[in-house]
């Protein structure tokens, strides 16, 4: 699961089973909490948690290439098309 959302319970239709439909709307609530203005994080403590997000999110997609993973690749570079007109 993505940083900070959590929510373990099993059932048939629980959440996770869909979590690759999820990735971009929880990337995109984790960029748009940081741009926000009413953020509580100082402007360069929140761009260094985008900048490391996007690193991060870089050598994962990477790592999915070494491993010849499709679906890992694709699902990161979901992940990081969200931060395309982050500044």
């Amino acid at each position: 699961m993505p940083d900070g959302i959590v929510w373990y319970r099993e059932h048939g239709e629980q959440e996770y089973n869909y979590y690759r439909g999820f990735i971009p709307v929880y990337e995109k609530i984790k960029i748009d909490y940081l741009i926000d203005t009413l953020c509580p994080l100082d402007k360069d403590m929140a761009k260094d948690i985008l900048i490391t997000a996007k690193r991060k999110l870089k050598k994962e997609i990477f790592k999915g290439i070494l491993k010849m993973n499709k679906d890992y690749i694709q699902d990161n570079l979901i992940r990081l098309r969200q931060y395309k007109n982050v500044q």
